[in-house]
């Protein structure tokens, strides 16, 4: 907000782009390349404010979800464009419901001409996972139409090879919300693969199902051997351990689901797996924490002055990522 820029200002299928016509802008700002590059997807508020940086008049205020701001003025052929103006088109490429128009969805009309939005076969097969072929150890689970099963769910979804049809039905009545674990990504190099779940449901009593320890065990086949070495782990135990559980929640929380129905993965119920909890707080805590650092960084009296680093430990923010 200190320093005024002259340059480009673009605006594209999927962002904006200020190209600064100062020599040698990114050391002499201390900034990275791409800051002036802010995808729509990105941008959390566009407005248009009574502020006069150079020119009279109105002001564009592009506010991004990681914090940048950018305050802008465009002129053409030497002449001011009204701000609101440019407000308009930016909400007009970047927040409109023709899907068409949006970057990299141009493929989506062919998808919708079938009735479908999210082509599976397509995502994965990019991917670098023939799941078609005899050798795959993965196969495509057809049962989800209309969300019968897991109704968060697309209607197909990728699943190990051999978990039958009915198994994956009971693994999802097991689990909250009947999210069952599914394929989400596939690293061709490696073999090595994410899947996604909600929290099972051992609950107090330690409920047990076959299906989900099935689930679990076809899972950690599909990975490659020795999938916990090289990552430096100083326990044995997680090392060895070919399927890495990776749980947001504390201990005490993931503790006190358990008396609604919920739980988390005894790694004794499932051999061959790591369960780790990650202790991070709930989405509201953490974006609250966010916007008060993002509001303490805005202000200059407070980054110049001498509550600078007690204003960031009270945000949580530093404790948070920690």
């Amino acid at each position: 907000k200190n320093k005024q820029l002259t340059g480009f200002f673009a605006i594209t299928k999927y962002r904006i782009i200020f190209l600064p016509q100062e020599k040698d802008w990114c050391p002499v700002l201390g900034i990275h390349p791409d800051f002036f590059s802010i995808p729509y997807g990105l941008i959390s508020n566009v407005e248009t404010i009574n502020e006069n940086l150079v020119y009279e008049g109105n002001t564009l205020k592009i506010a991004a979800k990681d914090g940048r701001k950018l305050f802008v003025q465009c002129t053409a052929d030497g002449k001011r464009i009204n701000s609101e103006d440019i407000e308009k088109l930016i909400k007009c490429e970047g927040f409109n419901d023709r899907l068409p128009d949006y970057f990299a969805k141009s493929h989506w009309s062919e998808a919708l001409s079938r009735g479908e939005k999210y082509i599976i076969e397509n995502e994965f097969s990019r991917m670098g996972l023939a799941f078609n072929s005899i050798d795959s150890s993965f196969r495509l689970f057809k049962g989800n139409e209309e969300g019968k099963v897991c109704p968060s769910y697309p209607f197909k979804v990728i699943v190990p090879k051999d978990i039958k049809d009915e198994e994956i039905i009971q693994c999802a009545q097991y689990r909250a919300q009947q999210r069952f674990p599914t394929l989400t990504y596939y690293h061709n190099a490696t073999g090595g693969s994410l899947q996604r779940s909600s929290q099972n449901g051992e609950g107090i009593f330690g409920r047990v199902s076959e299906s989900d320890q099935k689930m679990l065990e076809l899972i950690a086949c599909t990975l490659p051997k020795g999938s916990g070495k090289g990552f430096g782990f100083s326990n044995p135990k997680k090392t060895s351990a070919r399927l890495h559980i990776y749980d947001a929640r504390s201990s005490m929380i993931a503790f006190a689901n358990k008396f609604t129905g919920g739980g988390c993965e005894n790694e004794d119920r499932y051999p061959g797996t790591w369960l780790e909890l990650c202790d991070i707080e709930n989405i509201h805590k953490v974006r609250d924490s966010y916007l008060q650092l993002i509001t303490i960084c805005n202000n200059l009296q407070i980054v110049q002055g001498p509550q600078w680093l007690s204003s960031v430990e009270k945000s949580g923010w530093l404790e948070l990522i920690s």
